[in-house]
């Protein structure tokens, strides 16, 4: 098991891929909601839920934060295709 902290706050990158993997919207591009920007920052919010603690206690703006920037940036990916490769796996 993969933990990182990002910012005070700590994620299990295997639980974060895993949570991803159920958010096709995310990163499949034959998805129908694929190009949604709304659905897909509703499917990170979602995994966001799941893999930070306390997400549910924290205000919009520490909310938009960890859902734009931490849940990405955990994740060590060196290119898209890296990053779809690990989550079809």
């Amino acid at each position: 098991m993969s933990d990182r902290k990002s910012n005070n706050i700590y994620i299990d990158t295997e639980l974060l891929i895993a949570e991803i993997q159920e958010e096709k919207c995310i990163w499949d591009f034959s998805c129908e909601d694929y190009k949604n920007r709304d659905k897909k920052y509703d499917a990170f919010e979602r995994v966001a839920e799941i893999v930070i603690a306390d997400f549910g206690n924290m205000s919009e703006q520490e909310k938009k934060d960890s859902v734009n920037f931490k849940l990405l940036s955990n994740l060590e990916c060196s290119s898209s295709q890296n990053f779809i490769d690990i989550l079809k796996y």
